[in-house]
């Protein structure tokens, strides 16, 4: 049976630089892991397909440069977003706390209609490394509860953990968003790709 409506959306993913953002990607879209993966410059994304009921999602999400100098490189980027998955490394308190800022830096460039119904998502990368963590669940449960009670998962870009029941509820809550909207249908158009410099990363990503 051919699928009733199929879906585009635009799902970004901010952070700290070195956080595992683009390992977190890859380890979704590939199921490849690696030490050695390039500084994101700019942007980049990477899409996957996902059914829904009678449904077809196309997932296109984008992987972003989390170096403060690129802040604002990729602010044509932020516009048309389905949902924002905030991403920090559990080993590293700073990263956590940077992640209001850069769910405010999303807000200011992308300027959702309706800012506090807007999906956001919690990613806690590197949960494989449980002797390492700094960030407790309390702090992460505060946070999360005051906002709009955001969703939040234990992930690790290097094990595989807890990535697709991450996206895949990304997904819930963006396909019954859309469904909701006159316009789901949307044209099957590819957007225009930036090819990223290749600069190489220091430390693990993983």
């Amino acid at each position: 049976m051919e699928p009733e409506k199929k879906f585009i959306a635009k799902i970004i993913l901010l952070g700290d630089a070195s956080v595992g953002k683009t390992s977190l990607l890859n380890k979704y879209i590939k199921n490849e892991f690696s030490l050695n993966y390039k500084t994101t410059i700019g942007a980049d994304f990477l899409t996957k397909t996902l059914t829904r009921e009678n449904s077809i999602v196309n997932l296109q999400i984008w992987d972003t440069a989390g170096s403060e100098k690129f802040h604002s490189i990729g602010t044509g980027f932020y516009r048309g977003c389905e949902a924002c998955v905030l991403v920090f490394d559990l080993t590293n308190p700073d990263s956590f706390k940077n992640v209001e800022e850069w769910r405010k830096i999303f807000i200011k460039y992308a300027n959702p209609a309706e800012e506090d119904k807007f999906p956001f998502a919690l990613f806690c990368n590197k949960n494989d490394m449980a002797n390492d963590i700094k960030v407790t669940e309390e702090e992460i449960k505060v946070y999360c509860l005051g906002h709009n009670n955001m969703p939040y998962f234990y992930v690790s870009a290097k094990e595989g953990d807890g990535i697709d029941d991450g996206f895949n509820k990304v997904c819930d809550i963006v396909y019954k968003r859309m469904l909701e909207k006159e316009d789901v249908i949307l044209p099957d158009i590819k957007p225009i790709r930036i090819q990223p410099i290749p600069e190489q990363k220091k430390g693990c990503p993983c």
